[in-house]
Parts: C-alpha cells; structure tokens; sequence
C-alpha cells in the first residue's frame, strides 16, 4: 500500500463525518456498522470501480453471519460481492485470494456513502437521488483529486447517470467505462434472454467485461 494511504483513509474519514454532521437528514449508521466506510482498496492505483451507496439489506446480512468485523468485509458478504472479487483476482486487480485481506490494485468507492436498502433507494425520485449525490460530491470530488485516477468503472447504469450529473456539477472525470452491477448478474434475471441469476453464461460475460476494463486502463496507464 502506498505510503500515503494511513494519511488518505483518515482525512477521508473525516470528510464523511462532516457531511453527516452538515446534514443531519442524511441516514448515519456509522455507530452499529462502523466497518461500513463506504470505500476499499488502493486509491492511487489509477483504477477506480464506483456503486451508488452500501446495501443496507447485504449489511444486515453481514451482521449475522460475520464474528469479526473489518472494513476488509465490505464487498465480500453477498455471492454478488463474491463474485465481483472473484473478477478482480482474476484479472490482477486484487492479489491473493477472494477472502484474503489487502493486495488491492484497485480502489472500490461508493458515490453516496451512507446505507440504505436498495429498494429504498431506488424508488426515489431521480431528483432526490441527485440531491442526495450532490450533498457527497464534496467527498467525491476529494477523492478523485487525491487519488487521480486514469480510469473510472461505473458499475451499472445508474451510477453512470450520477457520475454524468455529477460531472456537469462540477466533478472532474477521467476516462469512464461502464459494466454491469456484480448485484444484477447475481440476484436478478436477464429478462430478455430469459437467463436467470448466476447462470453460466452471464457470469462468464461479467468476467470478461471486467477483463476489458483491465485491459483498457493498461493501455491508458501505459500512454
């Protein structure tokens, strides 16, 4: 890890904190899930993968089944969560295994950093997610000009709308390519080539595309 990363986790910390202290609206379940940062992973390796905010659902999950809690559990409770460490060892962006600690060669960061069901949230106005995206862009935006990084992965289609919006707001992008979310090839059919969860091709499908991404930031990291 790079030596300024200790120096980077807490001054993000703090950021986050003064966004809940600012807007006390905001949902804040830092005190019962304080292993829920929001963020993992290497910021300065020059590729970034961005969702939209954490699962409560998958957090509550985690609460049951996990004895030790670390924020290394974030993105390893769900077998979409697996899934999507499975894609990243494999390529080269995280080092030993699916469940071993650090060995990150990437950076892992939600847009809105505190929890909510995701059915919640998604049945929200488009307006009021804005709102709620805007009121974190100043994190954002710190992370991104720390960090600066060559490539960001928009996990879903949704987060690239954010990150669009977000961008005429202000935020500076580098290069953005688009996968699908690691939730939907694991927990919701391909309706359309009536394909379901977890199926055989879709999964080799998500890997390849995780494969490209990879690929495409070496080549920009190289230029």
């Amino acid at each position: 890890m790079e030596s300024g990363y200790d120096d980077y986790n807490r001054n993000l910390k703090k950021r986050i904190a003064r966004v809940f202290a600012e807007h006390p609206e905001r949902r804040d379940e830092r005190k019962e899930y304080p292993w829920i940062a929001g963020f993992l992973g290497n910021p300065f390796r020059g590729i970034w993968f961005v969702g939209e905010n954490p699962s409560l659902r998958t957090v509550e999950k985690a609460a049951k089944h996990i004895t030790v809690f670390t924020e290394e559990n974030q993105w390893n409770v769900s077998k979409g969560d697996r899934l999507f460490r499975q894609a990243l060892v494999k390529c080269g962006l995280k080092l030993g295994s699916v469940d071993s600690p650090g060995g990150w060669n990437c950076y892992i960061t939600d847009i809105v950093k505190e929890i909510d069901y995701a059915n919640s949230w998604h049945k929200q106005s488009w307006q009021n997610r804005c709102h709620v995206a805007e009121t974190w862009l100043p994190v954002l935006r710190w992370e991104m000009d720390i960090s600066r990084p060559k490539m960001v992965v928009a996990m879903g289609k949704q987060v690239q709308r954010l990150l669009d919006y977000l961008h005429i707001k202000g935020l500076a992008l580098p290069h953005v390519e688009i996968v699908p979310h690691y939730s939907y090839i694991a927990f919701r059919q391909d309706a359309k080539r009536r394909l379901g969860p977890m199926d055989k091709q879709r999964v080799t499908e998500y890997l390849a595309e995780i494969s490209r991404v990879t690929n495409l930031f070496h080549q920009l990291a190289a230029s």
